[in-house]
């Protein structure tokens, strides 16, 4: 984007009375109150973030603080991440280098009374993940008449509804954007106000840091510690978004679908003016319907599956009678992109790119046979959103000790639940996305399932006909989603695409050539390929790089992976100080 064209983006969407004024890299800027970092910074055209240890540039990817690539130095302070840290006015924000100054008096600093800081909370239901299974759950139980008081919802975003339900950030403005005013908008609004409205308890900005039990679970916020220790615990924990790596994939402007749906719909922002939408599943029609709506140039969805086939044609015509409203909705997806002229290719997926500080161009390849065919086409473009599916954030469940299976789909693992969620361990409950991949309506129904056997657990009161109900809709709505992935039916994407050189560990920076390099005939496991070469010790803790970790060793070897060929779960989950880990 040119400096011409930042400039008159931030002179459209900002408001004078509604401005907030900070430095980057010493360059003065203006960004809306209730924006991002993130957001701030992609609104002003702004996408390194940090630097690797070669100064090659990084920006934005997950967009939910899992990926851990779009750390800065906020006012000295370093490792923030911008996509989960509300920007203040007057603030400093420079790139992140990868190795940084770290005080060694930081431990020694912490108060001698830091242990009066943490805080020991009994409720009866703990649960984590406030997404659409979490408080479908917490409203049915209150409905169903347990008290509010006994309930605690906790979330490490600093708004509830997940990646799902996103809600507006801004502080003014709101009504104006008809993309955020849609009916998924208004029904996560309306599920979120109802619960906040019960009187349940919701502690957000909170990260869950380590799970000994599951009546002792350690966590943190900007202030305190906390230990919980309810009599039982939901993880309602959701899924982050599958990479594929190729070449160019860690260039800034590069970013998961998730995460240009969050600066959309949460901030009003376009991830850019030329927009490449790829990947696989209807996630990516939705994304560049509302980037057309919002006045972003697509310059083509390209869709892996091949979904005008004539069996594909036939079971639309299902999906119509399955839930005639969810396939009106993805009917206005098709018109929407229709009529804007956006280019679509199916069967295909973007393959390379390239640029300097940041993605310019993009390589669009057909797929033959889960391989690249060859190239077909070659667009300028200054962001890229890429969805090629979710893999399940089963961390704590696997800590935990729950019985899980692997998905041969993604070689992640799913965590194995009963209908209503009850896990292998006791007093353990796991819903929605965090066991499998399912979609929202699905986590929302095995919500209100759940609270019938809670309420049991908990009262040992019955709500059978709302359970029986639930169940039949249920059932329904995984209908639905079984053809809806046939229609969708893709080749089975890896690491396809990837050359010696393409970065497979983003966080070390370690590439496909360095890992087969490293590979012994002795490798049987994803963790031994970790203790030689690295691989899967960066911030992000392996979530990206172990299926590809996995699939190098499985064709090193020919042995399939299994639920023991990743890397092992260990605390803390998620990158967490010295000083929080030793005053716990």
């Amino acid at each position: 984007m040119s400096e011409s064209n930042a400039k008159h983006l931030r002179e459209a969407t900002t408001d004078p009375n509604d401005a907030l004024v900070f430095t980057y890299c010493g360059e003065k800027l203006e960004a809306k109150a209730g924006d991002s970092i993130a957001s701030a910074m992609v609104r002003n055209a702004k996408l390194t973030c940090r630097e690797n240890e070669r100064a090659e540039p990084r920006g934005i990817f997950c967009g939910m603080g899992v990926c851990n690539e779009c750390q800065v130095e906020v006012n000295d302070e370093p490792g923030v991440l911008a996509c989960m840290r509300s920007l203040e006015a007057g603030v400093k924000i420079v790139t992140q280098e990868q190795h940084r100054h770290s005080p060694l008096d930081a431990v020694a600093n912490q108060p001698q009374d830091g242990l009066q800081n943490e805080i020991t909370l009994s409720p009866d239901l703990l649960i984590i993940g406030g997404g659409p299974a979490g408080l479908s759950l917490a409203r049915s139980l209150v409905k169903d008449g347990l008290s509010p008081e006994s309930i605690i919802i906790i979330d490490e975003r600093k708004s509830l509804g997940g990646q799902y339900f996103k809600q507006r950030q801004l502080k003014s403005g709101e009504s104006g954007d008809a993309q955020n005013l849609d009916a998924q908008f208004r029904e996560g609004a309306e599920l979120i106000d109802e619960v906040r409205n019960s009187g349940v308890r919701i502690m957000q900005a909170i990260t869950v840091w380590a799970a000994f039990d599951h009546d002792h679970i350690a966590a943190y916020d900007a202030n305190k510690r906390y230990i919980f220790k309810p009599k039982e615990l939901v993880l309602a924990t959701g899924a982050y978004e599958r990479g594929i790596p190729m070449p160019g994939w860690t260039l800034p402007g590069v970013m998961t679908t998730g995460a240009a749906q969050t600066l959309l719909r949460s901030y009003a922002v376009s991830p850019g003016k030329e927009v490449l939408v790829s990947g696989n599943g209807p996630l990516n029609l939705q994304m560049a319907a509302e980037l057309s709506k919002h006045g972003t140039k697509v310059v083509a969805l390209v869709e892996s599956g091949r979904i005008f086939s004539p069996l594909s044609i036939l079971l639309t015509l299902a999906l119509a009678v399955i839930s005639p409203s969810m396939s009106l909705r993805g009917l206005g997806y098709f018109l929407t992109i229709k009529r804007a002229g956006i280019k679509y290719f199916s069967g295909a997926a973007v393959s390379s790119f390239t640029g300097s500080t940041k993605v310019e161009r993009a390589e669009i390849s057909s797929l033959h046979h889960n391989r690249k065919s060859r190239v077909i086409s070659e667009v300028a473009v200054d962001s890229v959103a890429m969805g090629f599916g979710f893999i399940s954030s089963n961390e704590l469940a696997r800590i935990l000790r729950c019985d899980h299976e692997i998905d041969p789909t993604t070689l992640g693992l799913k965590t194995k639940t009963r209908i209503d969620g009850r896990t292998s361990r006791d007093h353990i409950w796991v819903i929605g996305d965090s066991a499998s991949i399912n979609g929202a309506q699905v986590a929302k129904l095995r919500g209100t399932l759940l609270a019938t056997s809670l309420l049991t657990a908990l009262t040992s009161r019955r709500k059978q006909m709302r359970a029986n109900l639930a169940r039949l809709l249920l059932f329904r709505h995984l209908l639905f989603q079984r053809v809806l992935w046939k229609i969708y039916r893709s080749p089975r994407l890896f690491d396809q695409f990837a050359t010696r050189e393409t970065v497979i560990c983003r966080c070390l920076s370690i590439t496909q050539g360095e890992l087969i390099d490293d590979l012994r005939e002795d490798m049987t496991s994803a963790g031994a390929l970790k203790r030689v070469s690295r691989v899967g010790m960066g911030k992000c803790q392996g979530r990206y790089c172990a299926p590809f970790a996995q699939k190098l060793i499985a064709d090193q070897t020919g042995v399939e992976p299994d639920t023991y060929s990743g890397f092992a779960p260990q605390v803390p989950i998620k990158p967490t100080s010295i000083a929080t880990i030793a005053y716990s």
